[in-house]
């Protein structure tokens, strides 16, 4: 055998993996999305790219074949863009919406370019729903339905259309007339239409809401954008953006907007789960190569016969003329007026004027002018017949008309623009109508210092050049207003026309340029261009040059970029008419001196470099189409670079290959350039044998094919692979006419990589048709070289085109423009490099001018051509003299590695062009242990989704096929064995249609699988049907079906071989191994049975068979493999070493030296094991997942010269792949025939669900069930099959069964009927089982192997879905058994009793157990022996009774599956009914992550409800609960009034699906350190903490039976929401409203109730009317916030919702800071708004009784009175007992008023209630909580119902006209500040530091401070004193020294406003001040919030004056506005 090498080509390598990726990444987008699903694919901005329908058809084929339920929609603008779509005006964008299947569309603002009449025509054809609800007609009424709800898979959808207002200045006005769009000032704006579509839709009973919105997100499009839509409108489920092309999936900030770009660059993707009504996911899919590709047919067929009617269409004639239209660039269109600008421009006039009258509307007609580009006219109209395709090659790029409204400055400043050039021609040369205008060309373009934005162009700095004569015949007026028909490049800013797009306003038209050119010849010129009209230009322009002198010629005037081209030919300012005319008088065919710089040149003077010899350099003057000199003068070389090579200018390329050019050191523009004649002829019999003449005619080539007119060709060199390489003139520069015919030639040769020499990646796309083309769909690498072979630039970039090659697949094309030079010098690189002859290379070369000038072989022309290119650019490159003794392929290998190619490249290279590789590429495809998984189908659902499974391998052969189509016979296609058995649909088969094709074999034999290698489970139906499928295996071949071989070289014919001899002979014959040849390399294969078959399966179904040892075997066959093949690959159905009886792979690979790679199944992995052979080599092992998830894959690169070979594994994912439709017709009978004649059959029925939720952690129905099977099933119940064995005739007494499911929450066992399909889903295996005896000792050790599978896991007991097959329970009547999974594994079985009795060691009993655990499956027989036990596997001597007595007899009744059906059919009625007794211990709950409890008030919930807990506990239990670290003892409760005050307690509320943990009025989250409280404007009141994650469990165990119950019957209080369980109360007495009488109260000033609003006790409505009857003003509710309350159901019509309300959402937490400060917030508010007053929270009861009780006591009320007020809310609610209301008793009564004063002393700082001042108490309370004495005073006054007589002004200096007035009445009423005198205020007065200290200590209300000032200057007894001590205190104010204050200095304003932010708490602030005189100091943090609080405004706009001295008036400013702010 050859050396079998590691060594890996890296490059490679890295080629395949991520060749893959695109595939890989596409797959997951889409992963999964099948039934169940709703998808919304949507589109947006489609401008007519009709051939992107097939990419959304196709996707939606996909999704619907998977299950999913689809829309399809689009967001707007799909009627214009394309000719495919603009020539019928839209009509057929509606035909391919059609043919597409779309559901729902919206307007876009190009819908309206045709106008709204159209529009409606167009819609009259659609099949699908036009939603546009803010477009209005004459009547107001939509224009179309504003919006619809579509119904799919159960999911209510609402969509809705809006369109941008944009559309009013972006359409033609007169097309849109009498239709209103409404913004944000029309009578109903578009946010109050868009908010009532919405509120509709839900009305409707829409789940989701989606607006197809034609909005965009630009910022340009402000206020009207998608943003600003979802921040004004509530309601909006999605956006669905359109009109600004951006690619999107969310917004900035998140918000749910998705779009896709423009033309099917992506497809919107919206994911609906069907089940929660809810969007799951969106993203978006990019098409095209390396992305999603698939294409619908019928889609496309569509979309191509209107692109190929419109191109028939328009190779019509429909005109004549009787003139040649100029077409040239210079002198031409891009450098003077022409005939043709003149026509072009008359036409768009003409169009808007005439034919469509009206168009333009905000100027009179006089002031219509139009401008057109003379860079977008492409060529030449010949005189005689027009076609309109003539017109098209004229105008080829699709622009249409548009119209910009200027002013007479903007229109000059863009003409002065566009000419700022001439004599060099410029693109952006206006051609024109309507106006006439003059170009200074001798003076100077006055440039702005930078660029237009986002152009290289230089706006005018003053208008210097231009001047515009007259406009129609009219002064020019610089303010007037303009209107300028253009196309839509030049109103968007193309060229130098940015003034247009800055303009205020414009519209696109949204007809064709060509097509109005068109109507305009036809309607207006009847058809014909006379010579009249347009035989020559009619003197609009005219530009003023000073003739050139001969010695003035120069090179550049602005910059270098105007004067040198891509390739660095170098223009000089002189006219070609003036070098060949009278002026200079030279010709073609001169040799001329040329002077420039310190250069001087003798150069021939040529029309094109063709006319030199490559290298060399010569004076280009360029003929026009009528062989006449055009444009201006310039010199270059041929192949060569002129700039750089004479020293002119250095050229840079960007990254992204676009280039530009700068100055050489020491060169400045303009160069000065003399001409002087050298040889008058001196070149012209060069010249004579180098004209060439070529057209862009296809008529003018009659005699050459379609292929030969666009140089399209096949290289087919000596050494190049057939059809390999190609080359042609461009596939999409339509500059040649030849685009067209390369693309189509392209396609029909199936190129798939092309590399473009002439473009970069932004020229090409811009060419018209680009994105419509063959080409745009493949691999392209843009080059953008130039024609300079030597420079480094091209070198480099040929490498980047060759490693393209390299690293994509063939057919390959290389082209440049012509096809000609680039594109020939590479081809004839590549010709050289793969063998060519000279005379190949030469004859392909020349091939070109023989199509495209007709250049004769041989002739002398032919030989000059020849020599001067490519002869001797092949000389430079390789450096040889003779090429026709060179040896070319080494030189061209030379030169590959010279630009930088690696031998890897160059290998790979020489790989992918040759026909016959070097290297052999060949694959291995492996499946194994499909178990039965052909088809699609998951058979434990129902038949609905058959075909839908992310499995089989109907999948896989998909996979197969597109490998078969890469490897062709290099492809090597094995299965390893377990095939059959474990699916209905081959088991079916297999036992009761004997007479069919076994449908496993036959899709091997289908799909073309070569090599079977049987497994295990092939043996469990015995030897009759295997050996049936074997022989249907081996049959011949016939038309639709391969024969496979089988290759089982281990499994050996009996009656010669045993132990003891060996002859080797193989069972049934079979080959032990196969030579496969791959190109030459040839394998051997040698296949493995797995050898431990007798110990699983009985005798009968293995008889005939001596089963060999596998490493044995192999080694007697390695020596003749190793003498055959190259190679040898091990397949083989035996794992790597997980059990020592049957997995020996592992072994095979450490002791052979001689396995390439090797392939296992057998152990269900899904992975590839790198392992050391004897050698110490690495060998990779690749083992596929099992039921066709994934395939095993092997791609092997083999170096036939070296030997060497590389080896690529890979596991294929294949669960996503599409299904083979091929397989699926083939297989689909046998699919149907399982369903309807077995799966579907009904065996019985289940009166309820059983469930599989919590198996392994506690008993189940289900489990129960089996093993009731399991016992009824395993003994012989009619003592007739071992009629001498009475043993067996009574049932075991245990059972041992594992769950075989995951353990979800799904049923196992839905409630009603059942299938006999369902049983696949009950028991997946297909086992039997045995009778056997087992002593006490061994079970207990059984169960504690199986409770080793418990782990606890964030403190949760849980079995994993991995483990949950191998936990094993154990089911007996009389048994059970306790699980302490806390204890160490083997120690865990705490308790094991039988009939109440301990289990003992040596008790013996009869068990049921399957033959797999028998056998030693899942290790349990080990477990065993290894802890003390004698266990043997499938031990004969403990057999008591087998159920496989029925499977020997074929008709496999004892099949565990067979017995479940049997026993179903048995009983006919079955019910979940759970007898087992095991359990686990503690009791483990988890906490619930999202509860609203914990969330709203930091309780935490239980994920349990009420009734589970109440069946673990009862109420008056107390538990001790542990989690997060924390152990805390809990009384088990009803509510929370039945413990204390800041209690714990376990709420078990009836009926709840929770049980909450509590602190009654506190938070136990909080305690616990689970949560926090929320920061300011959060949603919610708490979050979870920092660094805490869910999920939490919790372990419950009781501390105490009945620890509570005596105190719990005292509190236990009843109450309901029926008004019927309340006869005896009046409505206000159900609603807890009443008015509080208490002492000192005024009369009906203060009421409580429960909540007017809040729905959820019943009462709202009683207590709002009650409210309503009592003329309530003022609300206070304690319990919701603003938003929750408006969200309550009836909220806007209660009147409640017209009162003055404050919201204060409040804790039940009394103590904390939240609730105080918004208890003082709410009283403020009493003191702000006037009565009668109501507070309530939700039952009005606790929060509401508390501040009922602080009010109550407040005004002077008892204890008594306050405890009878709160107890009368339990009188009103509570203690309903059988549906009637009882009376408290007296110890409730008491208990309840003890509550509200033990309430009272803890928040008062009081021990004794009763003995209290309670007023005083309240009245500090109040203090503390933060109110004032003159708001204390004020919530006095307003709750005594008396009226304080107004406030008078005591200061006479105090005006009412003053600004201050208010404010100083407002403190001075408070008390906050006092006059200097009894009448005086001194408003202007400066502020002392004593007097404003003093007035923040009025604010803290003067509390009382200890110890006197440290100040010097402040006396004890001084009027301040205590102010200033409070101060110095609480550092609100500093002294000005240590030991002084200095009080009567006066304060500035910063050091006011500083006080004020200290006395706030220094709230933190992250505005800066605005104010110029407040950067930085001490003072800035202070001035910041002030200012940002408005508590401050500057001294003027911009300044504060912060030293500026603070006035007595300013303090009371900006402490009363600081005082509102509280």
């Amino acid at each position: 055998m050859k050396k079998f090498s590691r060594i890996l080509s890296l490059l490679l390598v890295i080629c395949m993996v991520f060749s893959l990726l695109p595939m890989v990444f596409a797959a997951e987008k889409y992963d999964g999305i099948g039934s169940g699903k709703t998808v919304i694919l949507h589109s947006n901005d489609v401008h007519g790219a009709v051939t992107g329908y097939a990419y959304i058809a196709a996707l939606k084929n996909k999704l619907v074949a998977a299950g999913a339920e689809v829309i399809l929609a689009d967001a707007g603008d799909y009627s214009q863009g394309e000719t495919a779509v603009s020539l019928s005006k839209g009509a057929t964008a509606v035909e391919m919406m059609n043919a597409t299947g779309y559901d729902v569309v919206g307007l876009g603002n190009h819908e309206f370019d045709y106008g709204y009449a159209q529009l409606k025509e167009n819609m009259t054809k659609a099949h699908f729903e036009v939603l546009c609800s803010d477009v209005l007609d004459a009547d107001g009424n939509p224009i179309f339905d504003a919006h619809i709800v579509i119904e799919k898979g159960g999911v209510k959808i609402g969509f809705f259309g809006l369109e941008t207002p944009e559309t009013q200045t972006k359409a033609n006005p007169a097309l849109i007339k009498g239709l209103t769009f409404l913004t944000e000032t029309t009578e109903l704006t578009i946010w109050q239409n868009a908010q009532a579509q919405v509120d509709a839709l839900k009305t409707e009973g829409a789940d989701i809401v989606v607006c197809l919105s034609h909005l965009g997100v630009d910022k340009s499009s402000e206020p009207y954008r998608s943003y600003d839509l979802y921040s004004k409108v509530t309601g909006i489920d999605f956006i669905i953006d359109a009109h600004s092309h951006t690619v999107m999936e969310k917004g900035e900030k998140d918000e749910p907007i998705q779009s896709t770009g423009t033309k099917f660059a992506n497809i919107g993707v919206i994911v609906i789960d069907n089940a929660t009504k809810k969007i799951e996911q969106n993203f978006l899919i990019p098409t095209g190569e390396g992305n999603f590709n698939e294409k619908d047919e019928t889609v496309l067929a569509k979309a191509q016969g209107i692109l190929d009617a419109i191109k028939a269409e328009y190779g019509q004639k429909f005109a004549t003329s009787e003139v040649d239209l100029n077409g040239a660039k210079e002198p031409g269109n891009r450098t003077e007026e022409t005939n043709n600008g003149d026509l072009i421009t008359d036409a768009m006039v003409w169009y808007l004027t005439e034919k469509n009258p009206g168009s333009i509307t905000e100027v009179d007609a006089d002031h219509i002018v139009a401008i057109t580009n003379g860079g977008g006219i492409r060529a030449a109209v010949k005189q005689g017949d027009v076609t309109k395709n003539d017109i098209f090659t004229v105008l080829p790029f699709g622009n249409t008309v548009a119209v910009v409204y200027v002013t007479g400055a903007e229109l000059l400043e863009a003409l002065e623009a566009s000419t700022y050039c001439p004599p060099a021609s410029l693109g952006g040369f206006p051609q024109v109508a309507g106006l006439k205008f003059t170009v200074d060309a001798d003076k100077a373009y006055d440039k702005n210092e930078t660029t237009y934005p986002g152009s290289t162009y230089y706006g005018p700095k003053s208008i210097n050049r231009v001047t515009i004569d007259e406009i129609n015949g009219k002064a020019f007026d610089e303010t007037a207003k303009y209107a300028v028909i253009t196309n839509n490049f030049v109103a968007g800013g193309g060229d130098t026309y940015y003034a247009f797009a800055a303009a205020s306003s414009q519209f696109d038209t949204g007809y064709t340029l060509d097509s109005v050119v068109i109507d305009y010849i036809t309607e207006k010129l009847g058809g014909v261009i006379k010579a009249d009209d347009y035989g020559t230009p009619k003197g609009r322009i005219t530009v003023k040059q000073t003739p050139v002198v001969s010695d003035k010629i120069t090179i550049g005037g602005l910059d270098a970029n105007l004067w040198m081209t891509k390739y660095g030919n170098v223009y000089t300012d002189c006219k070609a008419t003036d070098f060949l005319g009278e002026k200079l008088g030279f010709s073609w065919g001169d040799i001329v001196t040329v002077k420039f710089l310190d250069k001087e040149l003798d150069l021939p003077v040529v029309p094109t470099y063709h006319y030199v010899d490559s290298g060399n350099p010569a004076i280009i003057v360029e003929k026009d189409a009528d062989g006449k000199p055009t444009g201006y003068v310039s010199m270059a070389i041929n192949m060569g670079n002129f700039a750089t090579t004479y020293g002119i200018a250095e050229k840079h390329t960007n990254a992204d290959k676009t280039w530009y050019w700068t100055a050489m050191e020491g060169v400045t523009f303009p160069i000065e350039v003399k001409f002087e004649m050298k040889e008058a002829g001196g070149y012209m019999a060069q010249y004579l044998l180098h004209d060439l003449n070529r057209t862009n005619n296809r008529e003018d080539y009659a005699d050459l094919t379609d292929e030969q007119f666009a140089n399209f060709r096949v290289i087919t060199t000596t050494g190049m692979g057939e059809n390999i390489l190609y080359r042609s003139s461009s596939p999409v520069n339509p500059e040649l006419g030849r685009n067209t015919y390369a693309d189509k030639a392209a396609e029909a040769a199936g190129v798939k990589t092309f590399v473009n020499l002439a473009d970069d990646a932004t020229k090409a796309a811009a060419y018209e048709g680009y994105a419509e083309s063959y080409y745009s769909k493949q691999n392209v690498v843009f080059l953008n070289l130039g024609v300079d072979f030597t420079e480094q630039s091209f070198k480099d970039g040929l490498a980047d085109g060759l490693r393209y090659m390299v690293e994509h697949e063939g057919p390959y094309l290389v082209h440049c423009t012509e096809g000609k030079d680039r594109a020939g010098y590479v081809s004839a690189l590549l010709e050289c490099f793969m063998g060519a002859k000279y005379t190949e290379v030469y004859s392909d070369y020349m091939t070109t001018y023989e199509n495209y000038y007709g250049v004769e072989f041989g002739s002398e022309k032919y030989v000059a051509i020849l020599e001067s290119n490519i002869v001797k650019s092949l000389k430079n490159a390789f450096g040889v003299d003779n090429l026709e003794t060179a040896d070319l392929k080494k030189e061209a290998t030379e030169y590959l590695k010279e630009i930088g190619l690696t031998d890897a490249e160059i290998l790979k290279l020489a790989e992918n062009l040759g026909g016959d590789p070097v290297v052999s590429e060949f694959e291995f495809l492996v499946t194994s242990d499909l178990h039965g998984q052909i088809f699609a189908t998951d058979y434990t659902v129902d038949a609905s989704q058959s075909g839908t499974y992310k499995r089989g391998l109907t999948r896989v052969s998909s996979y197969i096929k597109e490998q078969r189509a890469l490897y062709g016979d290099n492809l090597y296609v094995v299965d390893m064995g377990d095939t059959i058995q474990g699916a209905p649909l081959t088991y079916y088969y297999a036992f009761n249609k004997p007479e069919t094709d076994d449908p496993a074999i036959k899709a091997f034999r289908t799909i073309g699988y070569d090599m079977w290698v049987v497994g295990n489970h092939e043996f469990n139906y015995g030897l009759n049907i295997l050996n049936r499928q074997l022989n249907y295996a081996t049959s011949a071949s016939t038309a639709t079906e391969k024969q496979l071989s089988v290759s089982l070289a281990n499994y050996l014919d009996a009656t010669t071989n045993s132990d003891e001899s060996k002859d080797w002979a193989t069972w049934r014959g079979y080959d032990p191994y196969v030579i496969k040849d791959f190109d030459g390399v040839k394998v051997a294969i040698i296949g493995f049975g797995n050898p431990n078959i007798p110990t699983w399966d009985i005798p009968a179904n293995w008889e005939g068979i001596y089963f060999a040892d596998i490493i044995e075997t192999y080694k007697k066959y390695e020596p003749e493999m190793k003498a055959k093949a190259d190679m040898i690959v091990v397949v083989a159905h035996s794992g790597i070493n997980s059990d020592v009886k049957s997995d020996f792979i592992g072994d095979l690979i450490e002791q052979t030296d001689s396995i390439a790679f090797a392939f296992s199944g057998h152990e269900h992995n899904n992975k590839d094991w790198t392992l050391k052979n004897a050698k110490g080599e690495d060998v990779h092992v690749l083992q596929p997942y099992t039921k066709a998830r994934s395939i095993a894959q092997v791609k092997v690169s083999y170096d036939k010269a070296t030997g060497e070979a590389t080896v690529t594994p890979t596991l294929v994912n294949m669960e996503n792949y599409k299904l083979d439709e091929d397989l699926v017709k083939v297989l689909q009978p046998y699919e149907d025939t399982t369903w309807n004649e077995y799966m579907l059959e009904k065996i019985g029925e289940a009166s309820a669900d059983f469930t599989a939720q919590e198996l392994g952690t506690k008993p189940s129905a289900f489990m129960d069930l089996v093993n009731t099977v399991q016992l009824w099933g395993a003994y012989d119940n009619t003592g007739k099959n071992t009629p001498d064995n009475p043993k067996d005739d009574k049932p075991a007494q245990l059972s041992i069964s594992a769950p075989l499911t995951s353990g979800d929450n799904a049923n196992i066992i839905n409630k009603g009927d059942i299938y006999l399909g369902d049983m696949f889903k009950l028991y997946r295996f297909e086992n039997w089982f045995y009778q056997v005896t087992m002593k006490g000792e061994e079970i207990h050790q059984w169960l504690e192997f199986a409770a080793t599978k418990i782990k606890v896991v964030n403190g949760k007991p849980t079995v994993s879905t991995g483990d949950l097959t191998y936990y094993d329970v154990i089911y007996g009547e009389g048994f059970s058994y306790v699980i302490d999974y806390t204890k160490e594994a083997g120690k865990r079985i705490v308790s094991m009793t039988y009939n109440g009795k301990e289990v003992t060691p040596d008790q013996t009993f009869t068990v049921v157990v399957n033959n797999y655990r028998y056998n030693g499956g899942g290790h349990y027989i080990e477990w065993l022996n290894a802890h003390g036990c004698e266990f043997k596997e499938n031990d004969p001597d403990r057999i008591i009774y087998s159920t496989q007595f029925d499977m020997i007899q074929g008709e496999d009744k004892g099949q565990a599956r067979n017995l479940l059906t049997d026993y179903i059919r048995t009983q006919k009625t079955i019910t979940p009914t759970i007898t087992s007794t095991w359990k686990l211990e503690p009791t483990v709950i988890a906490l619930v992550p999202d509860s609203g409890n914990m969330f709203k008030y930091g309780h935490l919930d239980l994920d349990i409800s009420t009734e589970e807990f109440l069946k673990l506990f009862e109420y008056g239990d107390i538990v001790t609960v542990t989690f997060n670290g924390k152990s805390y003892d809990f009384p088990v409760c009803s509510n929370y009034d039945d413990v204390d005050t800041h209690a714990l307690l376990i709420r078990a509320a009836t009926g709840k699906n929770v049980v909450t943990l509590a602190i009654n009025y506190g938070q136990i989250g909080v305690e616990a350190g689970i949560i926090e409280k929320a920061p300011e404007g959060a949603s919610a009141k708490y979050q979870v903490k920092e660094g805490v994650t869910f999920p939490i469990y919790a372990t419950v165990t009781l501390k105490e039976a009945g620890g509570y119950k005596d105190e719990l019957s005292v509190r236990q209080l009843n109450r309901t929401n029926n008004r019927d369980e309340y006869p005896t109360l009046t409505d206000e007495q159900f609603a807890n409203f009443r008015s509080i009488a208490t002492t000192g109260m005024g009369e009906n000033v203060l009421y409580r109730s429960s909540s007017p609003i809040n729905p959820e006790l019943g009462r709202n409505t009683y207590a709002d009317k009650a409210a309503a009857a009592a003329g309530i003003k003022t609300f206070v509710n304690l319990a919701d916030t603003e938003a929750e309350a408006k969200g309550y159901e009836g909220f806007a019509e209660s009147y409640y919702a017209k009162q003055n309300v404050i919201y204060l959402g409040l804790p039940v937490a009394f103590t904390t800071k939240e609730f105080k400060d918004g208890l003082a917030e709410g009283f403020r508010f009493m003191t702000k708004n006037e009565g009668p007053y109501l507070v309530h929270c939700t039952e009005g009861k606790d929060r509401a009784g508390l501040t009922a009780a602080i009010l109550e006591c407040f005004m002077g009320a008892s204890a008594e009175e306050v405890a009878n007020d709160y107890v009368t809310t339990f009188r009103n609610y509570y203690n309903v007992v059988d549906g009637k209301q009882a009376a408290l008793t007296e110890a409730q009564e008491t208990y309840l008023k003890n509550a509200i004063l033990k309430n009272l002393c803890l928040i008062f700082g009081m021990e004794d209630a009763t003995k209290a001042d309670l007023k005083k108490e309240a009245t500090e309370y109040l203090k503390e909580i933060g109110l004032t004495d003159a708001e204390i005073a004020k919530l006095a006054e307003n709750l005594s119902g008396t009226v304080k007589e107004p406030f008078v002004n005591p200061f006479t200096d105090v005006s009412e006209k003053k600004w201050y007035y208010s404010y100083i009445m407002e403190m001075a009423e408070q008390g906050v500040v006092k006059g200097m005198t009894k009448t005086t205020f001194e408003p202007e007065g400066e502020l002392t530091r004593a007097q404003a200290v003093m007035l923040l200590y009025r604010l803290a209300g003067e509390p009382e401070i200890e110890g006197t000032p440290s100040f010097k200057d402040v006396k004890e007894n001084a009027w301040y004193a205590d102010a200033i001590r409070w101060a110095e205190h609480t550092g609100v104010v500093n002294g000005m020294t240590k030991t002084t204050f200095e009080p009567e200095s006066n304060v500035t304003r910063a050091q006011f406003v500083t006080m004020i932010y200290r006395f706030a708490g220094r709230p933190e602030n992250k505005a800066a001040a605005t104010f110029t005189d407040v950067k930085d100091g001490w003072y800035m943090d202070a001035v910041s919030w002030a200012e940002t609080n408005q508590i401050v405004n500057g001294m003027t706009k911009t300044t504060f004056e912060p030293e500026g001295t603070c006035t007595r008036a300013q303090a009371a400013k900006i402490i009363c506005v600081f005082l509102s702010l509280k």
